[in-house]
């Protein structure tokens, strides 16, 4: 019965979860960003103008009580400090009203337009006030009736009370009734002047603190009264006073027309009322305006208020639907992982069983067959059919290794002991090779002799003509010296030859060898061939020598020249000499390399041997697992089989292999192809 594999049982799960959990992060997302929105639009919105309201007014009392202090300030510049405060005030709240009008609705700015009406109303008042305030009649008037009104109104009363105490002096001093008539009636009517006096201040105190004009009149009429009142008593005394008291009443009657004027400005002073005045506007309607605009704006305060509440609710509301959502997803979630989880462990308890006959090696397990390849349970049966097709493979190999591994000890071997005599035949050679070294230095030596006799015979031919003789012999001396350097050279030569078929025995590794052994092949044809044009120039010389003394000036240049010859014999002995050294060292790094080879053919021998070891413990391991015996006993002749394979095939391979080395060695020749030819003599340097 086809299943559902547990791949797609947990990538379905997965992706359920996942859409879940995706679903559920979108909930809150949108929940949050919802939560966000409205408490943006509480905090920037609702709250923002609330607080603008509050503040206005808090902007409206700082403007009342301004407006109060400046009623009952006594100076000019305390009405401008608070004048001041009230237009600054003004101009806030002003800007507060249009950032409250940006963020208003429209039932929020019908209610601001209402309460612009009811506060341009109020500012025209509040203009009035203010400048009825800056009138400041009452302290004005309160100022000038109790500094110069007073000062004068005691003068006056002084003069008044001297002229009593007059009229009682003289009352004393009478003899008849009518100077005591006289004298009473004088201090009867000076008492009745001061009267007048402090009923005219009286008066004047109560024109001040009268808050109508009404009153005021009424004040006013009755100190006219006393006035009239005052100035007809004056006239009486005037007539019967005498001259002394006369004297005194012009000097009253000028005292008083002073206070009198200053009491008319008091009284004109007092009648502009403009304190009492702004203090009723203020206080009437002033307050009557101001409680409007505090009205409008607590509505605006309200509408807001209900506005932040329906956002409060909202937002409530989508707190619980979120909720209630995210627990429902919750729920649907851990159904899901948790009905996941036992079909998961369910078929894993399957698959575990299954593993652990593996893991001992029982790889015999029946399976359904009708299980889906891509589940873990056809993937387990696929995987144990590979294992034992495997195990079998390995069981083969092994044998083909352990076969392969004792051929590769042999071919090891083999190759070592090869190895051995090419390093005795190196040794051969670099004996020889240290004999030729030897008869180049030799010849180095010799020729370097030559040179300095040659030189010495040029210098004797130069310095005088009787040493021609002398000369003679030394020119037979130096063709007998150049016999020898040619013998020499002839012999070099045959050791570079001998040097040249060693090198071609030796292969590849003497590659190198040869071309250095061909390089002295050459140098010793030059020295050979240059030993031969200096015989033929000496003899020439000598029969010169012995014809004439007098050609002993043309005899120079030709010693001249032989001397530059010895020395072109002397720097190619010591060419050879380094060829020869270089060579050397060659053979002795090809000693080395042969050397190593040898042993890297023993190791290879032993790591054969250790090979085999390892693959009949590996057959031995491969029979920890079981297999059926059908496919075991196959697979055994199989690896028989292989082995034997194995065993055949190695003998063509070393076959193939000789007959190609074989080939190669056809391919260069049976012996070594010197080119005695002189083409290369244009390479050879004159020193």
């Amino acid at each position: 019965m086809s299943r559902i594999t547990l791949k797609a049982l947990l990538y379905g799960a997965f992706a359920a979860l996942l859409l879940l959990i995706g679903f559920t992060s979108f909930l809150g997302i949108d929940a949050l960003s919802g939560l966000n929105d409205r408490l943006h639009g509480i905090v920037d919105g609702s709250a923002e103008k609330v607080k603008l309201a509050a503040r206005i007014r808090q902007d409206l009392l700082t403007i009342s009580r301004a407006e109060k202090n400046m009623i009952l300030a006594r100076t000019q510049e305390e009405m401008g400090g608070f004048a001041g405060v009230i237009t600054k005030t003004r101009s806030e709240m002003q800007s507060k009203r249009e950032q409250l009008r940006s963020l208003a609705t429209d039932a929020g700015r019908e209610k601001l337009d209402q309460f612009a009406q009811v506060w341009d109303e109020y500012l025209k008042v509040d203009e009035e006030v203010k400048r009825l305030a800056m009138l400041n009649s009452n302290v004005k008037a309160t100022m000038l009736s109790q500094h110069e009104s007073r000062a004068a109104f005691d003068k006056a009363q002084a003069i008044m009370i001297s002229i009593v105490n007059k009229a009682e002096d003289d009352l004393t001093k009478v003899a008849t009734l009518d100077e005591a008539q006289a004298a009473a009636n004088e201090i009867k009517l000076a008492a009745r002047i001061n009267r007048n006096l402090v009923e005219m201040q009286r008066g004047e105190k109560n024109v001040i603190l009268a808050t109508d004009q009404k009153q005021m009149d009424e004040y006013a009429t009755a100190i006219d009264e006393t006035m009239a009142d005052l100035k007809a008593r004056l006239n009486e005394l005037d007539v019967s006073a005498d001259s002394e008291g006369k004297r005194l009443v012009a000097q009253f009657r000028q005292t008083f027309e002073s206070y009198y004027d200053l009491h008319k400005q008091v009284r004109e002073i007092s009648r502009g009322n403009g304190n009492a005045l702004a203090f009723e506007l203020s206080t009437g309607k002033g307050r009557e305006l101001l409680d409007r605009a505090e009205a409008h704006l607590a509505a605006i305060v309200k509408v807001n208020d209900e506005a932040m509440q329906a956002d409060l609710q909202a937002s409530n509301e989508n707190y619980d639907t979120a909720r209630n959502l995210l627990l429902i997803v919750f729920a649907v979630s851990i159904t899901v992982s948790i009905l996941a989880a036992w079909i998961v462990v369910l078929r894993v308890n399957i698959v575990s069983r299954i593993t652990a006959l593996i893991g001992k090696g029982d790889l015999t397990s029946s399976f359904n067959p009708s299980a889906n390849e891509k589940d873990i349970y056809g993937v387990l049966r696929s995987m144990n059919g590979s294992l034992r097709e495997i195990v079998a493979e390995i069981q083969e190999a092994a044998a083909n290794v352990a076969a392969g591994s004792e051929q590769s000890s042999a071919t090891g071997q083999q190759i070592a002991q090869g190895a051995t005599e090419q390093a005795a035949s190196l040794e051969e050679i670099s004996a020889s090779m240290e004999e030729m070294t030897s008869n180049i230095s030799h010849s180095a030596d010799n020729a370097q002799q030559t040179e300095q006799i040659a030189r010495k015979a040029a210098i004797d031919a130069e310095s005088s003509g009787k040493a021609v003789k002398e000369t003679v012999e030394a020119m037979k001396d130096i063709a007998d010296k150049i016999s020898i350097i040619e013998e020499i050279s002839r012999q070099t030569n045959l050791l570079a030859l001998n040097a040249a078929i060693e090198a071609a025995r030796a292969g590849e590794h003497g590659k190198g060898f040869a071309v250095v052994a061909d390089e002295v092949r050459k140098l010793a044809e030059r020295s050979q061939k240059a030993a031969g044009e200096i015989v033929t120039r000496s003899k020439n010389s000598l029969e010169i020598s012995e014809q004439a003394g007098e050609m002993l000036a043309q005899l120079v240049p030709n010693i001249q020249k032989t001397s530059d010859l010895v020395q072109e014999i002397s720097a190619s002995a010591r060419e050879q000499d380094s060829g020869a050294a270089e060579i050397n060292k060659a053979l002795q790094q090809l000693d080395q390399v042969v050397q190593q080879s040898a042993a890297a053919a023993e190791e290879m021998a032993s790591t054969s041997e250790e090979l085999s070891a390892q693959a009949e413990q590996m057959q031995s391991s491969m029979s920890f697992f079981k297999i059926e015996a059908d496919v075991g006993s196959g697979r055994s002749r199989g690896s028989k089989t292989s082995a034997g394979k194995a065993t055949t095939t190695a003998a063509p391979i070393r076959s193939k292999a000789s007959k190609q080395r074989a080939h190669e060695i056809e391919k260069r020749g049976s012996g070594i192809d010197i080119q005695m030819d002189e083409d290369d003599t244009a390479e050879f340097v004159r020193y």
